[in-house]
């Protein structure tokens, strides 16, 4: 076996690629996306090859069961490709990877990145909006985000920025982060806030105080994204936090200076609403992207981006009930093109549609076993399943590297406990056999 030395650097440098992978402006507009997660692939079959500490099982067969559907599929419809494969095996693997360097540091260091780029991000994010001239003189990278409209009335928007921060014409006042969207970004903050609220006890934070600017960063830049998606997954998770269990008086102290901050948000978002009326964030990025502005009215989607969203999943439903055993992306997209050509995202819709029933099955269960089986609290399983759910509804992709964080962690924990419990057990076996001999052998000689 090769030892490799496990740094800090090569941590934080694949930690930097996992938050690329896959909806970063870099990767989207910029990389050669097919390279880059072959590259990644390979290195993981070369990590496997020359160092057993990459050889947890969990990851082979998630491969394996991908790889398996992929072929299925193609070979059924041709509807699903190499590049598909490449990009979901990748998002799994670059956690992996990243986390099995250093799985005592692996969580800390993600929330130590996360967290510098959201202070760069709240920095850049509020300077464009006090300045939105600089835009034009910050010398990075121009590249196309979308055109709206069609023919000579079309109106081509752009992005700039690729590696720090992401400027786009399209979100002007909206904290992106480097991804292509403020929905996507929120899934990797999200992430963060669930370790820090949830898997304290998994981290090694020196101070209280770098804990709450930790928890302060991460929620400030959560508020800055405005993304619904976002505010409802870290409604969800301080609600659960609150009402979970309470006894030790360390927990109780972090729920009462939690519930400050979270009162003081409030007070700023509601002082925000009575003064802005229609431009506040309350009302455009909650009340009226839920509600249609009228709150009597119930549920309404019709001037938001949800019923894009709700028309991809009724897509996925059609595309079910003609073949329940998978119809492949493009004849997926011919359908939902019929419903509505501006229909996006729904990913935990999309690829029931096109991988069928079956592989859609033993793909949720596969994302879902390390959590059932290794975390016992019942809240945080709720938790982690309604953040998945609202996010991969919301969402292009269903392997977000910031939700697989959570069962790809757990499964190194599950790797290690059971060779440590089998090595425990033979050693254990061993000495009982060696006390045995040694008793009949004293009981002979009597």
């Amino acid at each position: 076996m090769i030892r490799i030395k496990k740094t800090p650097l090569m941590q934080y440098a694949l930690l930097y690629l996992m938050l690329l992978i896959p909806g970063s402006c870099a990767v989207s507009r910029y990389l050669n996306a097919t390279v880059l997660y072959g590259v990644v692939v390979m290195l993981y079959l070369l990590l496997m090859i020359i160092n057993s500490g990459y050889r947890n099982i969990y990851i082979p067969i998630f491969v394996s069961l991908l790889a398996v559907a992929t072929i299925v599929i193609r070979a059924k419809t041709g509807g699903v490709g190499p590049l598909s494969f490449l990009e979901n095996a990748a998002m799994l693997i670059i956690v992996y990877i990243a986390a099995a360097v250093d799985k005592k540091a692996f969580l800390l260091r993600y929330i130590r990145i996360v967290c510098v780029f959201a202070v760069i991000s709240i920095v850049f994010w509020s300077i464009f909006c006090i300045f939105p001239s600089l835009v034009s003189a910050w010398p990075a990278t121009s590249f196309w985000t979308q055109d709206l409209g069609t023919g000579q009335w079309a109106t081509t928007l752009h992005g700039k920025g690729l590696w720090l921060y992401s400027y786009l014409e399209i979100h002007a006042t909206r904290n992106c982060g480097f991804y292509t969207e403020p929905g996507v970004y929120q899934i990797v903050l999200n992430s963060v806030l669930f370790v820090l609220l949830f898997w304290r006890r998994e981290l090694n934070i020196r101070s209280e105080r770098e804990y709450w600017l930790y928890v302060v960063i991460i929620i400030t830049t959560l508020i800055t994204c405005q993304s619904t998606t976002g505010y409802i997954s870290m409604l969800v998770m301080l609600i659960i936090f609150f009402i979970s269990n309470s006894d030790k008086k360390a927990l109780r102290t972090v729920k009462w200076k939690l519930a400050f901050l979270v009162a003081l948000v409030l007070a700023i978002v509601v002082i925000d609403f009575l003064l802005r009326g229609r431009s506040s964030l309350l009302y455009s990025q909650v009340l009226n992207k839920l509600f249609g502005g009228n709150v009597g009215g119930g549920l309404n989607l019709a001037d938001s981006t949800g019923q894009y969203r709700m028309i991809t999943v009724m897509a996925s439903l059609k595309a079910l009930s003609i073949d329940p055993y998978g119809i492949g992306f493009d004849a997926f997209y011919a359908i939902r093109d019929s419903f509505d050509p501006a229909a996006v995202a729904a990913s935990i819709a999309t690829y029931a549609a096109v991988y069928g029933i079956i592989f859609w099955l033993a793909i949720i269960i596969m994302i879902l076993y390390p959590v059932l089986k290794y975390e016992h609290r019942k809240l945080l399983i709720i938790a982690f399943c309604f953040m998945f759910v609202n996010s991969t509804t919301s969402e292009t992709y269903l392997f977000y590297p910031g939700l697989m964080v959570f069962p790809i962690y757990l499964s190194l924990h599950m790797k290690n406990f059971a060779f440590s419990h089998f090595r425990g057990s033979i050693t254990r076996n061993i000495s009982e056999r060696e006390n045995f001999v040694a008793k009949t052998v004293r009981v002979s000689e009597v």
